[in-house]
């Protein structure tokens, strides 16, 4: 029954992994600042693994300027009232591997003077083998790429309107759409080959 975040990763939150947790029957007004059941806020090399949500607004969500790296690792959600992905200004490196969205929307975008005005949500994000209605996936004009690899669901435009009269926002990088690629988990293999390497973080 919380009403914005089960669980949020806040300033200083470092080397931090969060598994197997559900989030369930939130209790609050469906608006701004609300149900954002996964939230990486100002952390840094962590993990969510494995998470569940029901009847959230942003599920999986990170929130502004972000540092990064962090992953969504095998998440899902069911009666999703709003797009999960970064929300606002500038999150960085995170990856979302084989994040389900059950009849919502995965983006990543320029949400422009939406909410307080959001702004990029995000650059150098990676959105890997996951499975959404729709996808928007979009990229910054120079500095930044963002990419879609293996997702399973219908690209879209993003649906917003900018004023700045600098039109179409470009498109990220998109790999094998509709179809899911090799390996099945980006981050596993990753973390495979680093211990392969006796490479552990300390």
């Amino acid at each position: 029954h919380f009403r914005l975040s089960s669980i949020e990763l806040g300033s200083g939150s470092k080397n931090i992994t969060v598994a197997g947790c559900r989030s369930l029957e939130p209790v609050s007004e469906v608006k701004g600042g609300r149900r954002y059941a996964f939230h990486f806020s100002q952390s840094q090399l962590c993990l969510f693994k494995d998470c569940f949500c029901d009847d959230d607004r942003h599920e999986y969500v990170c929130g502004s300027k972000v540092p990064g790296p962090n992953v969504f690792l095998r998440c899902r959600s069911t009666n999703n009232r709003e797009e999960a992905g970064p929300h606002q200004r500038w999150t960085t490196g995170v990856l979302y591997d084989n994040v389900v969205i059950e009849g919502g929307e995965l983006n990543i975008h320029d949400r422009g003077d939406y909410g307080t005005g959001h702004g990029w949500t995000s650059a150098n994000v990676v959105l890997y083998n996951c499975e959404a209605a729709s996808f928007v996936c979009q990229s910054p004009w120079a500095s930044a790429q963002n990419w879609a690899i293996g997702c399973i669901g219908t690209k879209k435009r993003s649906d917003r309107t900018y004023k700045d009269n600098l039109g179409t926002r470009p498109d990220g990088i998109w790999i094998s759409p509709g179809v899911h690629v090799s390996p099945e988990s980006l981050y596993e293999s990753q973390l495979s080959e680093r211990h392969a390497k006796g490479i552990f973080l300390e």
